[in-house]
């Protein structure tokens, strides 16, 4: 073993602080949003769980069909990885995968507008720093800095994925709309 490596545990911790840190300060920033906005922007529509609308992603724009179907599959892959043996070939080629899905996720995401209107998306912060975090996670990996590219690649599975993912479920967004709306 390596002077770099290290338990996964303590990689899960470090990754648990900061995402703890961040839906904390995403918190006070969604509060102190919907503190400055009028009444009528903060009030939310109803709720109810239903079968899931297929048809609203059907209809959806292209680069959010591609976004979803990339970010599915990417979830399902990175998950096989987080609880599978590291090091070996199957873990290194799903990896090469799992980049290639992320990348592609996060360029989708770029052409996914504001449902609120106007050009810019605040989740595409998400897709910036995956633009960036990828390619570092595998230069990382090819360096064998095991820490690195262990902590880099939790962070996507935990922020990008997890994270993020559950704030597509928030009201007004289209998964929103598909469960719930």
């Amino acid at each position: 073993m390596s002077s770099q490596a290290l338990s996964t545990g303590s990689v899960v911790r470090g990754v648990a602080v900061r995402m703890l840190i961040g839906i904390s300060v995403t918190a006070v920033l969604v509060t102190i949003f919907a503190a400055t906005q009028p009444a009528s922007h903060v009030s939310l529509p109803a709720a109810h769980l239903h079968a899931p609308r297929w048809d609203l992603i059907a209809r959806a724009s292209v680069p959010m069909r591609i976004h979803l179907a990339t970010v599915l599959a990417a979830l399902v892959l990175a998950t096989v990885q987080v609880v599978g043996p590291k090091g070996r070939t199957l873990h290194r080629v799903l990896g090469w995968v799992l980049a290639i899905l992320l990348l592609i996720t996060a360029v989708a995401s770029l052409f996914i507008r504001n449902p609120a209107g106007g050009l810019f998306n605040p989740f595409q912060v998400f897709s910036v720093w995956t633009l960036i975090g990828v390619p570092w996670a595998l230069v990382a990996a090819r360096r064998h800095d095991i820490r690195r590219h262990a902590r880099l690649m939790y962070g996507f599975y935990f922020g990008a994925l997890i994270f993020a993912g559950l704030l597509t479920l928030l009201p007004g967004r289209l998964m929103w709309w598909v469960f719930f709306g």
